[in-house]
């Protein structure tokens, strides 16, 4: 099998260290079987997966998406399992429009069209432990040396390097999804080697909750918890706010940056998860959903 890659941000020296091949563009992407798509959501990529891309696909294309569902475009991608019955798309975020491809697949329901019932790319206990790690790596760093590697939000280069004291060395915890337990413990241990306290709110029901919780943090972890202005405007004493993951569009960049909030992620901690998710994937795909009928 050969791989062919696309990412303006990294060079082409290193998409061939990876082992693939590099490709000029993303409409040369589609004209690959299978094409399996990580990016944010920004407003640059929102609906930017549209009929045009999927219809240079071969036959057999798969679409296959560990991002967010808004990066693809879901009315035109209705069309194109209309017009293009050998078409699949597969993805561990269960589309809005779901039913309408439903109706429109019938029996081929879950195996063109297969859709995880959570998000589940990042869900393995080696990727819980490495971001979770990591973003108390990031906060320790930061505090200690000034450390901002992944700032989602850089501030004016003309504006001095902020300097914190920082008497509580108080991290919040915050997870409407908690992560396992094992990793949790690893985070623990993390902070307190370093000294800092670690205060956990985890698999909490209601904004409330959040808003209580963040008002004596210095710095925030979180997992696809909403960070928006109505939580930094309780956070008088955040200086930092760490995505344990790759996306970011559930933290607030603008108003971050406003109250001069570094917001960064954590890059690549969830590779291998995402990998596993997306092979398993393709031959579940390929293999009809395991439903005793020729792939």
């Amino acid at each position: 099998m050969r791989t062919f890659a696309y990412d303006p941000f990294i060079s082409k020296e290193a998409i061939e260290a990876a082992g693939a091949t590099p490709v000029a563009s993303i409409p040369e992407l589609f004209t690959h079987q299978y094409v399996s798509l990580h990016v944010p959501l920004t407003p640059e990529t929102s609906e930017s997966i549209n009929k045009s891309l999927l219809l240079k696909m071969p036959r057999g294309g798969t679409l296959i998406s560990t991002a967010r569902h808004e990066v693809v475009h879901e009315g035109e991608i209705l069309e194109v399992f209309k017009e293009r019955p050998d078409f699949c798309y597969l993805s561990d975020v269960c589309p809005k429009n779901a039913d309408a491809i439903k109706n429109v697949l019938g029996d081929s329901y879950m195996k063109r069209a297969i859709f995880t019932k959570k998000k589940m790319g990042a869900q393995t206990l080696e990727a819980n432990n490495n971001a979770g790690v990591a973003a108390a790596d990031q906060i320790i760093g930061f505090f200690e040396n000034g450390v901002t590697k992944f700032q989602l939000n850089p501030f004016p280069a003309e504006e001095p390097a902020a300097s914190f004291v920082v008497p509580s060395k108080r991290i919040l915890l915050a997870t409407e999804k908690a992560f396992a337990v094992e990793a949790v413990g690893k985070i623990e241990q993390t902070c307190k080697a370093a000294g800092y306290g670690l205060h956990k709110i985890e698999n909490y029901k209601s904004k409330g909750d959040l808003l209580e919780a963040v008002a004596d943090a210095d710095a925030m972890t979180i997992r696809s918890d909403v960070v928006d202005k109505a939580v930094l405007d309780k956070a008088a004493k955040l200086k930092i706010v760490v995505r344990a993951g790759a996306g970011f569009d559930n933290i607030d960049l603008t108003a971050c940056t406003e109250k001069r909030i570094v917001a960064v992620n954590t890059p690549g901690q969830n590779a291998n998860a995402v990998a596993e998710l997306v092979f398993g994937m393709m031959l579940r795909s390929a293999r009809s959903n395991y439903d005793g009928t020729s792939g």
